[in-house]
């Protein structure tokens, strides 16, 4: 249990973050959430880090992992993209990259893939392989 200082700090952190402008955010990004080509292209050409959510909507493991990528990609994120690509609207984008299963996330820096994988992983196996992926240069 908090004690009463500890609890005041708190609400002061939460009324400050609550009241700050999005406008107000050192980098704030954007998911790119159902990107088709042109987008894609345009995002994984970039020297920040992106990570490819290759899914299908009638895919269950993929409704259970875009919503953790959400979440350990924030919008807010300075270094990191997310995009996610239905594979049923993007057959020649899932296509070019050999998508044989699904969910497969891929990692992309300047253009070129860094690293993937396949399948559902928790938050922390998503947090590892994103230390993973910014450790490579």
């Amino acid at each position: 249990m908090l004690s009463r200082p500890s609890l005041a700090r708190a609400s002061r952190t939460l009324a400050f973050r609550s009241t700050r402008p999005f406008s107000a955010s050192v980098a704030a990004r954007e998911h790119f959430l159902d990107a088709n080509a042109e987008v894609f292209d345009a995002q994984v050409a970039g020297d920040r880090v992106t990570l490819v959510d290759f899914y299908a909507d009638w895919c269950g493991p993929c409704r259970m992992l875009t919503p953790i990528l959400k979440t350990v990609v924030p919008t807010s994120s300075p270094d990191v993209n997310l995009l996610t690509v239905n594979t049923d609207n993007e057959q020649e984008l899932a296509g070019r990259y050999k998508i044989a299963a699904l969910p497969t996330v891929l990692a992309f820096r300047n253009g070129k893939v860094v690293d993937k994988f396949v399948g559902v992983k928790n938050q922390a196996g998503v947090l590892a392989f994103l230390a993973e992926v910014k450790a490579k240069k």
